[in-house]
């Protein structure tokens, strides 16, 4: 009896060290950068340097990263276009606890619109098989901003925002009135009489 409890408990402690020897195998990601804001204003059709960040491996095996741009649902500032960035490099392989630095360029095209900027530098787990996405990623934030090119475009962005905000009241008031002001001025000009045809 006593030598089956003892071969019960070694099985048990056996299992158990086999599962924490398993749970211990797994893949992770890490940046070493939190956030980025750009505070100098970005000119259209400029090629600009980010700071690098580093890419780590957290977990305990080798695995593959491929770094791209993300973004936050419902956030208030425009999307930058993906095609804006370029990573050097854009896919890395970590072993365990290895790190790797990543050159960013920001190149932001012409037609840009003048307007404040997020998007996520994010570093996601990929499987070494498919080279595809698997779940996983860590991210740098980066705000900017892109600035108007003169005086008179940087008015017609206002306006269009100002119209866009308080649209339809904008269109609505200002109708209401002309209408009021051309019935006032039809009645003073013209004279209508309603009179009884003997």
């Amino acid at each position: 009896m006593r030598a089956l409890l003892v071969g019960v408990l070694c099985s048990v402690v056996a299992a158990c060290v086999g599962a924490a020897h398993v749970a211990r195998a797994d893949r992770g990601v890490a940046v070493d950068l939190g956030k980025i804001q750009v505070t100098q204003k970005l000119a259209q059709g400029g090629t600009y340097r980010l700071p690098p960040f580093g890419v780590r491996n957290p977990g305990t095996e080798t695995t593959g990263y491929k770094v791209s741009v993300g973004f936050i649902e419902g956030q208030s500032e425009r999307r930058p276009e993906p095609a804006w960035f370029r990573f050097e490099p854009s896919e890395v392989s970590l072993a365990p606890g290895e790190s790797r630095t990543i050159a960013a360029t920001l190149q932001v095209p012409g037609g840009a619109r003048p307007d404040s900027y997020y998007a996520l530098l994010q570093a996601e787990i990929v499987s070494n098989e498919e080279g595809f996405a698997v779940g996983g990623a860590a991210a740098v934030q980066l705000w900017f901003t892109v600035r108007p090119t003169n005086f008179l475009e940087a008015w017609r962005l206002d306006a269009e925002d100002f119209l866009g905000d308080n649209s339809p009241w904008v269109y609505v008031i200002p109708g209401v009135v002309i209408v009021f002001l051309l019935t006032f001025w039809l009645r003073r000009r013209f004279t209508f009489s309603v009179g009884r045809r003997a």
